[in-house]
């Protein structure tokens, strides 16, 4: 981890990653808040997340567009654009359906930007960090502190709607996405005078829309073409429509307390335990086998938080669990998808990634909002786990995933591994 901290543009990286983080945290935690507590209904709360998520299904579409130009001014300009919708969003805020649907214009337009930022990010570490086993570590160390930020984002979101109103919130996360993008751009230009930073061999910046479309469809053809890849894509598919289903309970799960700040406790624990997780997975083996056990573990802790006492604290401890499974599966699978992607198509793959993981999450948190109106939130919580042990049970029994280790990584450039099945 030393030897990370010493990299200049890693630790470059790194804060303007972790600004993100805490600007987006916040927003979260501020806008899912007011929505609730100003129409008191989960449906309107399944209406705002879809909005926040939709976009990331998309994400496939930039791809192309990572691959040309460069990830960290796409970064910046990303940012920026999220900086200034923020700015508006407060002055909106407000109980007619009017204003509810101005907001989820804006919000539907933040969440384009960041369906090219989160893929222009992840392209960006490989090209940064080389060597295999610094990568590992680097997606370790971000993972980790990328749940620290969103811990203190969630907390802090939670106090300053609290004790200062939404607004402050919204201010607050606007203008860590304005210092984050500053920091991309000085990244930006460092990386574009460093001789050891070279565009991948056969990026462009021009081309017909034939071509365009050539390398969306190539990007996703990779990912399909490695069994590995493919079952992992499509259980996180399932797995994060059970995930989008939580999303729409906390709310009224807080608003049941009393406070937002049980509302962003609960948060806070999850991403305390995924902190924990991340920081473990450095020294776990690298194999499908670990994954696809901690995936198991994930499942088991959301039916431990329906199985518990209906006291705060036995939720909290169910939920520190949940994240402590899930920050391990994330460093993990993250690591084996960049170590497998050849540098000229990573921000294609990148970009499908992030539109597969996000496949399911609308549609979860639409009928995650109307399964709210007739469940209790615990309900939701039991369903949600047994589709993700039922998820994890599947990789456990397929051979190809259960026997895959990062040595299975080291293949030619261009080719691609078919795994025994």
């Amino acid at each position: 981890m030393l030897t990370l901290l010493k990299h200049g543009n890693f630790v470059s990286f790194f804060s303007s990653r972790t600004l993100a983080n805490f600007a987006d945290s916040i927003y979260f935690i501020a806008l899912l808040w007011v929505v609730q507590t100003t129409f008191h209904s989960p449906a309107f709360t399944g209406f705002t997340f879809t909005a926040l998520s939709v976009a990331a299904v998309f994400s496939f579409a930039f791809g192309p567009i990572i691959d040309r130009f460069s990830a960290s001014a796409l970064s910046c300009i990303a940012m920026l654009a999220q900086g200034v919708i923020l700015l508006f969003i407060p002055m909106l805020a407000g109980p007619g359906i009017l204003s509810f649907t101005l907001i989820l214009v804006l919000v539907l337009l933040a969440s384009v930007f960041s369906a090219l930022f989160y893929p222009a990010n992840m392209t960006l570490l490989p090209q940064i960090l080389e060597d295999k086993e610094l990568l590992v570590q680097g997606n370790a160390l971000t993972s980790s502190s990328d749940q620290l930020i969103n811990l203190i984002g969630f907390l802090l979101g939670g106090t300053l709607v609290a004790w200062l109103g939404a607004g402050v919130s919204f201010y607050v996360a606007s203008a860590a996405c304005f210092t984050g993008a500053l920091l991309f751009w000085g990244l930006s230009r460092r990386l574009k005078k460093s001789p050891a930073q070279h565009r991948p061999e056969g990026a462009g910046t021009g081309g017909s829309p034939g071509r365009y479309l050539a390398e969306l469809k190539e990007g996703l053809e990779f990912l399909w073409s490695q069994s590995f890849l493919r079952v992992l894509m499509i259980l996180n598919v399932v797995a994060n429509f059970s995930v989008s289903l939580l999303v729409i309970a906390l709310p009224s799960l807080g608003e049941s307390y009393g406070s937002a700040l049980y509302y962003s406790g609960i948060y806070v624990a999850f991403f305390f335990g995924m902190i924990l997780g991340a920081v473990s997975a450095s020294a776990l083996p690298k194999t499908g086998l670990w994954i696809s056990m901690f995936w198991i573990g994930s499942g088991f802790s959301l039916l431990l938080f329906f199985l518990l006492p209906q006291a705060i604290g036995w939720k909290v401890l169910a939920i520190v669990l949940f994240g402590l499974c899930s920050g391990v599966v994330n460093v993990l699978q993250m690591s084996f998808i960049q170590l497998l992607t050849e540098e000229r198509m990573m921000g294609r793959v990148m970009a499908s990634v992030t539109s597969l993981s996000n496949l399911a999450i609308p549609l979860g948190s639409i009928i995650g909002g109307s399964l709210a109106l007739r469940l209790q939130v615990d309900e939701l919580f039991l369903l949600a786990g047994i589709l993700i042990v039922i998820c994890g049970a599947v990789m456990l029994c397929l051979k190809s995933v259960r026997s895959f280790s990062v040595r299975d990584t080291e293949l030619p450039k261009g080719e691609a591994a078919e795994l025994s099945v």
